[in-house]
């Protein structure tokens, strides 16, 4: 089970939440679930640092749980959105933030919601000063609630941040994409070097001279005195996407910008222009491959080399496919969405602001683009438009066999199905969420995602399968109906060979 956060308020009193409500409890000799009563995705834990003080998880679906240690019982959020973030004061003063710009406040009696004047996913929050709170997220935002209103506070990057922490008020550390950190210094943010390059989603300390961050690969960082040194984390990291020609011809990216390729006998690694995570790939044919990611990163392949593209802005891309050559579509935060018409990428207006995961394209060149809440947008061959979604949870993967056949699947194990004229629920028999899809025909699909999850479309019904590990997968694809691969975390890379 994906484990999301975590928190001490001693040696022997530790707490992480993570996928399906799941809590644990560390009593420093070994670990304990807690029953949440929730099968919502739990982003954060945190509370007083005394023993026995407050202590709250938020979550998906703006779930909000109170803990005394021993039990939890949920609370009202004045919220349906996604939090992924969480700091806490005290047992009368605790603020979370999420997606679409949400941020609630607990005042000791009720969570309530405090307007942010912005729809852009925050992932971070801190206080350390009664009427001064920070919020950090995509784009390179940062927010700063003076007491009375949330305004914006001059960034040092547009790339997306991830983690917020400080040891006091002029002591606040932000990391995010691609290695960025920077700190307030009680008048302004400041950039600093030494993150590495890799996507950076957490920091914590002990002081202003000892700061740790973690992130993509295994990163660790650890801030001695003024001045960030790379540790050995021991972890490994992650690849994202996969998208193939032939049994002998399957490329995979992921964390760092790292692209490997399969020749049909091992996997290579093959130079990489950027070192910006890359989310998604899809091509028409051995020489025309694209990859898409973090910080506006859009890459292709020739044949020979991959090279950067420009023009394609600061956003993250969460997805990318097309029709061929000259009509490709990528879509990420925020509702950005681009189209190569086969010189350049020019905007596409997608309608919406909620966040884009994953597109995909019929070869007539009618595109489906999914997102957070359900989001549901289709392309007639000029523009975007939205469409009725059967289900209001976040949507991560979409796949087709034609425009007519077409699929998506998201948080907590759902699925869709656009049948021609109208999108229905399928049954879905599971609860991990679900990231990507891949078939060959309407009787033969896989859907994959959280703990080593498959899922098989037999034709009738979706059917759970065996992956042999319960590292979260990213990616599914196939040479044919036989040949199957499938990559995710830890550096997983499974092939499925013919029996």
């Amino acid at each position: 089970m994906g484990l999301r956060g975590v928190f001490g308020q001693s040696t022997t009193q530790v707490w992480a939440v993570g996928e399906k409500g799941t809590i644990l409890r560390g009593d420093g000799q070994g670990w304990v679930a807690q029953s949440s009563g929730v099968m919502q995705t739990l982003n954060a834990v945190a509370g007083v640092a005394s023993p026995g003080g407050a202590l709250w998880a938020v979550g998906d679906a703006g779930v909000v749980l109170k803990g005394d240690g021993q039990s939890w019982v949920q609370q009202g959020s004045s919220t349906t959105e996604a939090l992924s973030a969480l700091w806490v004061g005290s047992a009368t003063r605790a603020w979370a933030v999420g997606a679409r710009g949400r941020a609630v406040r607990w005042d000791g009696s009720a969570w309530s919601t405090v307007s942010t004047n912005s729809v852009i996913p925050l992932h971070g929050v801190f206080s350390a000063d009664p009427t001064v709170v920070w919020a950090v997220g995509d784009g390179g935002l940062i927010l700063k609630w003076d007491g009375t209103m949330f305004g914006p506070a001059s960034s040092p990057t547009t790339n997306n941040w991830q983690g917020l922490w400080g040891s006091d008020a002029s002591n606040i550390w932000t990391v995010g994409d691609s290695g960025n950190i920077a700190r307030w210094n009680g008048n302004v943010w400041v950039g600093e070097t030494g993150g590495g390059s890799g996507n950076l989603y957490g920091i914590s300390g002990s002081g202003s001279a000892e700061i740790w961050s973690v992130g993509d690969a295994g990163i660790v960082n650890r801030r001695e005195g003024t001045s960030w040194a790379r540790n050995a984390g021991g972890a490994s990291g992650a690849y994202n996407a996969l998208w193939g020609t032939a049994v002998d011809n399957v490329w995979t990216v992921g964390s760092g910008g790292r692209i490997l390729h399969w020749d049909g006998t091992a996997w290579n690694n093959v130079n990489s222009p950027t070192q910006s995570t890359l989310n998604s790939i899809w091509g028409t044919d051995a020489n025309n491959i694209w990859a898409a990611g973090a910080s506006g990163a859009i890459i292709r392949w020739d044949g020979s080399a991959w090279k950067t593209q420009s023009g394609t802005g600061t956003r993250t891309w969460r997805g990318i496919a097309g029709s061929s050559t000259s009509n490709v579509f990528v879509v990420g935060d925020i509702g950005a969405s681009m189209r190569w018409d086969g010189s350049g990428w020019v905007a596409a207006a997608s309608g919406t602001n909620f966040d884009l995961f994953a597109v995909w394209a019929s070869s007539t060149g009618k595109a489906f683009a999914v997102g957070s809440a359900g989001t549901i947008i289709a392309h007639n061959g000029t523009a975007w438009g939205p469409q009725t979604s059967a289900i209001n949870t976040d949507l991560y993967t979409v796949f087709g066999l034609d425009a007519s056949n077409v699929w998506a699947a998201g948080l907590n194990g759902g699925i869709v199905r656009y049948s021609g004229s109208a999108w229905g629920k399928d049954t879905s028999p599971l609860t991990e969420s679900l990231t990507s899809l891949w078939g060959t025909d309407a009787s033969n699909l896989y859907a994959v995602g959280g703990g080593g999850a498959i899922v098989h479309w037999n034709g009738s019904q979706w059917q759970t399968q065996q992956s042999g590990t319960s590292n979260a997968l990213s990616a599914v694809w196939g040479s044919d109906a036989t040949h199957l691969w499938l990559v995710g975390a830890g550096d997983s890379i499974l092939y499925r060979q013919p029996q």
